[in-house]
């Protein structure tokens, strides 16, 4: 009898809403376009729709996945980079070797 048991490693499905924003984005938004609304009182007023428009594009782009890490969103990838400890971690990118030999 062959008694192997298949254990998951990880269990993580993110349930997508529309296309890859998922729950969790859209409250974000929501709070994110909360405090946008809350300061656009200190615009100028023949700014403010310009400022709501590129709040709802920074809050858009934070919410989209990160390039430099596939399965994190962009808001998680800044906290990181803000929070890490610089003589233990450095982020670390593939150059691949045509732009190693394009170098020299």
């Amino acid at each position: 009898m062959n008694n192997e048991v298949i254990i998951t490693e990880t269990l993580e499905s993110r349930s997508s809403v529309f296309l890859n924003y998922d729950a969790f984005d859209f409250l974000f938004m929501v709070l994110w376009m909360g405090a946008a609304f809350v300061l656009m009182k200190n615009v100028h007023e023949s700014l403010s729709v310009i400022y709501m428009i590129f709040s709802f594009l920074t809050g858009l782009f934070l919410c989209t996945k990160s390039t430099m890490n596939s399965k994190r969103k962009n808001y998680e990838s800044l906290y990181f980079i803000l929070t890490k400890d610089l003589r233990v971690f450095r982020p670390f990118l593939d150059m691949g070797e045509d732009d190693e030999e394009e170098k020299r």
